[in-house]
């Protein structure tokens, strides 16, 4: 009889409770807990624990926090990805309209007169555009644009100094 009271004072086994860790942050596994079986989802957790396998279980907050986190940057990056379309698609139809309708009078303009300013060679030095001075050896020195602050007074220096 006493060893039928002791099978009855013991409890009845409990299902064994497995200590795992989460798989994103170092904590132990909760019970409400999800497994990460979207490709996308579980690269961006990679970013958080790049340890982390596909099919990891997940506390059932850990993954809440990470699908929202997850559908932000989605969100983010499908406004920047339509505001970049827009904008090249803006640059693209100002730049194909101005080249037809601004084309013929460009060039009816640049034919009637050359200014310094529009020689693409304006502000090398004489050096190099005569070719004394090889770029790879010798650096080109640019020439630096001088503002003239009192015409006058420049026309009487250069008279003096150019003998004229």
């Amino acid at each position: 009889m006493a060893s039928s009271q002791s099978s009855q004072e013991l409890p009845p086994p409990q299902p064994q409770v497995s200590l795992r860790n989460c798989g994103l942050s170092p904590h132990l596994l909760k019970t409400p807990s999800r497994r990460i079986q979207d490709p996308g989802l579980w690269k961006f957790a990679k970013r958080i624990n790049s340890e982390i396998r596909l099919g990891a279980l997940v506390c059932l907050g850990c993954y809440k926090q990470l699908k929202e986190l997850y559908v932000n940057k989605m969100a983010n990056a499908r406004k920047h990805q339509e505001e970049r379309e827009a904008r090249q698609n803006s640059i693209s139809d100002v730049s194909s309209v101005g080249n037809q309708t601004g084309g013929e009078a460009s060039q009816s303009v640049a034919s009637t007169y050359l200014s310094d300013d529009d020689d693409p060679n304006s502000n090398l030095s004489l050096n190099a555009v005569n070719g004394t001075r090889l770029p790879h050896i010798q650096p080109i020195p640019r020439r630096r644009q001088f503002l003239v602050p009192n015409k006058k007074v420049m026309d009487i220096y250069l008279a003096g100094t150019t003998g004229g």
